[in-house]
């Protein structure tokens, strides 16, 4: 989508998906270090695949979709989440079908050699009645440090159902190359009138490895069915990392959905963090927009909403909510969003690094939970991954005007072939907490590209 200066917003189709192999892209697109976008798509009638679509080389020109790696099982490995970019470009997902009934998590390595194919490795399965965490991973996959982090639609308490009413989990890198994962259990849901159930999107990482999420249904209010797997209406909950090693993550429902009075219900979304803490996101159904609506699940009539989160003046304090748009489904107006892909400055995480690549140069580029806004970092020797990638993010979390000596400053050191000293990367995180226009989105990614192509030695591809 394009805006011009003064005029309407314009759509652009990209690509059209065709055929029973490359169909369903439910899942958010990740945008690489090189402009291109990295997603995953459903397919019901075979299995799902992971493809690239590559910017063209001339403005206006046709992007070049590339299936990465195809999934076999005939629907036994169905893809409804998004990628995860890690380092050396190793992209993380979940999978779930028939194949391994109980889902996987896995990891595509990129080839060696131009041309060559992408390498699949399962880092986990999931099995139904076992010891590790539940099973149908329906989200993808997010980092903080080296470890992985998502959630399963089952397991756990069986309030729900037989198969219960979903997990949080870490999938922890092992010592050496070729070791297991390790799987943690961090938090099984129990549904309401506790808790929330059955989590269906990605995590979010926000300061301090705090993870923020929601569930389909379940809460602490009223027993409106709004579902058919129980009563509730669904949640935004946060998990706290333990203070100790080995200690308990704390969770906490920030808020519940009523399906009621213009709220919103049954959010199947992850959620975006606004600079001073917010919590943006989306329902499926709900709000203000009922009278007549073609959406309905159960008693809650409504096509979805877009909500903000406010957090309370002081801890321990109730979050206060606001509807920002309720969907009609009429009038060229969209309806029932399933999934959060909002320009919101957001809190960084650090993409898990392989065993044997933890010491080794360059770093890996700054990822963040997938979905969220990202630019990610280029492979090159002359400017650290890890580096560049904090240049980047902390000039895109700035709360100087994008004219100003300061991000000026930042804007030569990314264009800079050397590497930033010690105090100047301090000084940009110090800057992280801070916004920047919307507008000026595209002229960092432009800066970023030029800066790869110029500690690279190529040619950057010129944005359609």
């Amino acid at each position: 989508m394009t805006k011009p200066t003064g005029g309407s917003w314009q759509e652009s189709v990209l690509y059209s998906f065709s055929g029973p192999s490359r169909s369903y892209p439910r899942a958010s697109l990740v945008l690489g270090s090189a402009g291109a976008l990295y997603g995953t798509t459903h397919s019901s009638t075979t299995s799902g695949t992971v493809f690239e679509l590559a910017p063209p080389s001339v403005a206006g020109g046709v992007w070049t979709e590339t299936v990465l790696y195809a999934f076999a099982g005939g629907g036994g490995n169905i893809l409804d989440g998004a990628v995860l970019i890690g380092p050396g470009g190793t992209l993380f997902t979940t999978t779930q079908g028939n194949t391994t009934p109980g889902g996987t998590a896995v990891a595509l390595a990129p080839p060696t050699a131009p041309g060559g194919s992408w390498t699949q490795s399962v880092i986990y399965s999931f099995a139904h009645g076992g010891p590790g965490p539940g099973t149908s991973p329906y989200a993808g996959l997010v980092s903080e440090g080296a470890a992985l982090y998502g959630t399963d639609y089952y397991g756990g308490d069986d309030y729900c159902s037989p198969s219960g009413c979903g997990v949080v989990y870490e999938l922890t890198p092992p010592a050496t190359s070729g070791g297991a994962w390790t799987p943690t259990t961090l938090h099984m849901f129990t549904g309401w009138p506790g808790d929330g159930a059955s989590p269906l999107d990605a995590l979010t990482v926000g300061p301090g490895g705090v993870l923020y999420g929601t569930t389909y249904i379940g809460g602490t209010g009223s027993p409106t069915s709004c579902g058919p797997n129980g009563p509730g209406c669904g949640t935004v909950f946060q998990l706290t990392p333990p203070t100790a090693p080995g200690g308990a993550w704390t969770e906490s429902i920030i808020y519940t959905f009523t399906g009621e009075n213009g709220d919103g219900a049954l959010p199947s979304g992850s959620v975006a963090l606004g600079k001073n803490g917010e919590i943006y996101g989306t329902t499926s159904y709900g709000g203000s927009a009922t009278s007549g609506s073609p959406c309905s699940s159960g008693a809650i009539s409504g096509c979805g909403t877009v909500f903000e989160l406010t957090p309370p003046p002081t801890p321990g304090g109730a979050w206060t909510e606001t509807v920002l748009h309720s969907f009609t489904g009429q009038d060229g107006d969209g309806a029932i969003p399933l999934a959060v892909s909002l320009s919101v400055p957001q809190a960084r995480s650090t993409a898990p690094r392989p065993p044997a690549a933890r010491e080794r140069a360059p770093y890996s580029p700054s990822c963040r939970s997938a979905g969220a806004p990202r630019l990610s970092g280029a492979r090159n020797k002359s400017l650290p991954c890890r580096q560049l990638g904090s240049t980047v993010n902390s000039i895109i979390h700035s709360g100087t005007d994008p004219a100003s000596k300061q991000t000026a400053k930042h804007k030569r050191l990314l264009t800079a072939k050397k590497t930033p000293n010690a105090a100047t990367i301090a000084a940009m995180e110090a800057a992280r907490r801070g916004e920047v226009k919307e507008t000026s989105l595209a002229e960092l990614a432009r800066i970023w590209e030029g800066a790869f192509a110029k500690s690279s030695g190529r040619r950057s591809s010129p944005k359609p």
